[in-house]
């Protein structure tokens, strides 16, 4: 589960590099490892930026404040970031709720 956790800040650490296609790559390793679905959001938010950079760099240029796609997209990341956190203190509590459970077995 360790490894997991450090996959999933390196997927979180790449999205807000803005390289999105390699942490949607990242998601995706662990949807299939950890569970489909768990993952879903996140390759979705993904997308919806490779999809936005596409758009701009094709030269479609769209004002970001007012496109419902970005609106949606920053809610999206908003949630990403309050699920990272949860994701980060669960691992730790089940961690230390692990050795509890060794320290009484012994």
């Amino acid at each position: 589960m360790h490894i997991e956790a450090g996959l999933v800040k390196k997927a979180y650490d790449l999205y807000h590099a803005g390289e999105f296609k390699q942490a949607k790559s990242v998601y995706q390793q662990l949807s299939d490892s950890l569970g489909r679905g768990l993952f879903d959001i996140n390759m979705r938010l993904c997308d919806d930026r490779m999809s936005l950079s596409q758009q701009i760099s094709e030269g479609s240029c769209i004002e970001l404040e007012k496109n419902e796609q970005n609106s949606k997209v920053m809610q999206l990341e908003q949630q990403l970031a309050v699920t990272q956190q949860q994701l980060e203190y669960y691992y730790q509590r089940s961690q230390e709720l692990a050795l509890r459970l060794l320290d009484v077995s012994t």
